[in-house]
C-alpha cells in the first residue's frame, strides 16, 4: 500500500471517531436556565404589548381624524370649483372655446381661491 492510501484510511478513521464522539457526547444543556430566560422574555413582551396596542390605537384615531378632515376640505374645494365653473358658464353661455375655460382657470388659480382649480390646470397641461 502506498502512503497516500494509508493516510486516506487514517483520515477516514479519525473522521468516524470524531462523528461518534460528537453524537454520543452528553451535552451541558441546562433546562432551568432556558426556562428562566423564556420567563424573562415573556415578562418583557407583556410589558411592551400594551404600549404597542395603545400606540396603534392612537395612530388609528389620528389617521381617521386626518382622513375626515381632508375629505371635508376636498369636498369644500370641489363645491367651490363647481360654483366657480357655474359662474363662468352662466356669465359666458356662448363660450365653447377651451381657451376661454383655460383663461377662467388661470384667473381663479391666480386669486388662490382653490387648489383644485390649480390641479385642473395641471391636468390640462396648460402653461401659465
Amino acid at each position: 500500500m502506498a502512503t497516500i492510501d494509508i493516510l486516506l484510511i487514517l483520515a477516514i478513521i479519525l473522521l468516524v471517531i470524531n462523528l461518534l464522539i460528537t453524537l454520543f457526547k452528553k451535552s451541558n444543556f441546562n433546562s432551568n436556565e432556558l426556562k428562566n430566560e423564556i420567563i424573562k422574555l415573556h415578562f418583557e413582551i407583556s410589558k411592551i404589548d400594551p404600549l404597542v396596542r395603545t400606540e396603534f390605537s392612537i395612530n388609528r384615531n389620528e389617521v381617521e381624524k386626518n382622513a375626515k378632515e381632508s375629505e371635508f376640505a376636498l369636498s369644500r374645494e370641489q363645491r367651490i370649483a363647481v360654483l366657480e365653473l357655474y359662474k363662468f358658464l352662466s356669465t359666458e353661455p356662448n363660450s365653447n372655446n377651451l381657451s376661454d375655460y383655460v383663461a377662467f382657470l388661470n384667473a381663479a388659480a391666480a386669486t388662490g381661491k382653490t387648489t383644485l382649480l390649480k390641479q385642473l390646470m395641471s391636468m390640462l397641461d396648460v402653461n401659465t
